[in-house]
């Protein structure tokens, strides 16, 4: 009996850098599918900063109650 358990400790302490090895590999696996969702959520507000500037640049160039009233105008 008391040389099972010698054994079991040995194969245990044996094992320990198969075990090491995994928790390394499944932490690197993690940290890559969070900095690809950083990266996708980045690029998103970029796209979004960027559409809110053209909006706001295609609102600026004409001032929208001239068009408004010119629309308006043109219906009446």
């Amino acid at each position: 009996m008391k040389n099972f358990k010698n054994k079991n400790k040995e194969n245990l302490k044996s094992e320990k850098g198969a075990i090491t090895l995994f928790v390394i590999i499944a932490m690197m696996f993690f940290l890559v599918i969070l900095l690809v969702m950083y990266m996708g959520n980045m690029q998103k507000l970029r796209n979004q900063k960027d559409q809110i500037e053209q909006i706001q640049e295609q609102y600026n160039k004409e001032n929208i109650v001239d068009v408004y009233n010119n629309k308006v105008g043109n219906s009446l």
